[in-house]
């Protein structure tokens, strides 16, 4: 009967809580209300002997919906690191920690990890929080010091502004260079773009173009010879920007000028670091 309290997400009466801690006696329940819970709780105690098919009904229920639930989340997370839009199939424009896709509007972005966000009403009025949240509902919630201070009708908001600091910009700067360590997609060692024979080259062995990053000229004769490009399209030779028989993921110039760019700028910091003194 406790598992299945857990699962409704309440292992305690109300009147029990009272008892045990006075300062709890009042909870906000995302899900399940009060006497919507207390109702379950009666029912399955009037089922008796039932109750243990119940828990397992109600246990297996969950479990299934998690799986679903998971699924379909893996399903778009692979599709957005393909570069394409989860609700639309169309090329996302991608930027620091942001996609958005200008066929259909959808984006995800980052906010500021610990705020201000101002959000700005129609008649010059400011709302200031740590955060805010666009609901599907068509209102707006404004958080600060993790409460609600303010709903707000979508209609009624002119423009929302999240307020970074240069240190925020500079410090995710800095971790997606920790991220992005280039590695060779021949040999597996570490590509640095300032070694003789490094390079970048753009390939579609199937529907999609795909990226390979070489460290030496050898390693990518080596890819070349184990891969073949197709004789009708003949990717190691095409320039993409040119061509339209796949389905491009990266615009092949601005894509290559900023990966050589953050490599080198992560090398740079991480020269910088080996000559700071340790204290």
């Amino acid at each position: 009967m406790a598992r299945v309290l857990d699962l409704l997400g309440k292992s305690k009466r109300p009147a029990d809580i009272a008892k045990s801690n006075p300062e709890d006696e009042v909870r906000v329940h995302t899900e399940f209300q009060d006497e919507e819970i207390e109702k379950s709780i009666k029912v399955l105690e009037s089922a008796g002997v039932e109750a243990e098919k119940i828990e397992k009904k109600v246990e297996k229920s969950v479990q299934e919906s998690l799986k679903s639930l998971g699924t379909e989340s893996a399903k778009r997370i692979y599709v957005i690191s393909r570069g394409f839009c989860p609700e639309c199939g169309t090329k996302l424009n991608q930027h620091l920690y942001t996609n958005i896709c200008l066929n259909c509007g959808w984006n995800s972005y980052t906010v500021p990890p610990a705020g201000p966000v101002r959000v700005h009403l129609e008649g010059g009025h400011v709302l200031e929080g740590d955060f805010c949240y666009n609901l599907k509902t068509g209102e707006i919630l404004v958080i600060r010091q993790e409460v609600v201070v303010a709903r707000i009708k979508q209609d009624t908001c002119q423009w929302i502004e999240y307020l970074w600091t240069d240190e925020e910009i500079r410090k995710k700067e800095e971790q997606r260079l920790r991220e992005e360590y280039l590695t060779c997609s021949w040999c597996g060692a570490e590509a640095t773009p300032d070694d003789d024979g490094f390079s970048i080259i753009y390939a579609a062995f199937g529907t999609y173009q795909t990226r390979y990053i070489f460290c030496s000229g050898q390693c990518q004769e080596a890819f070349r010879a184990r891969y073949p490009s197709r004789v009708h399209r003949n990717c190691y030779e095409t320039d993409c920007n040119h061509c339209n028989l796949c389905l491009k993921r990266f615009d092949t110039n601005l894509d290559s000028y900023q990966i050589t760019k953050r490599a080198r700028e992560r090398v740079e910091a991480k020269s910088e670091e080996e000559k700071t003194p340790v204290r």
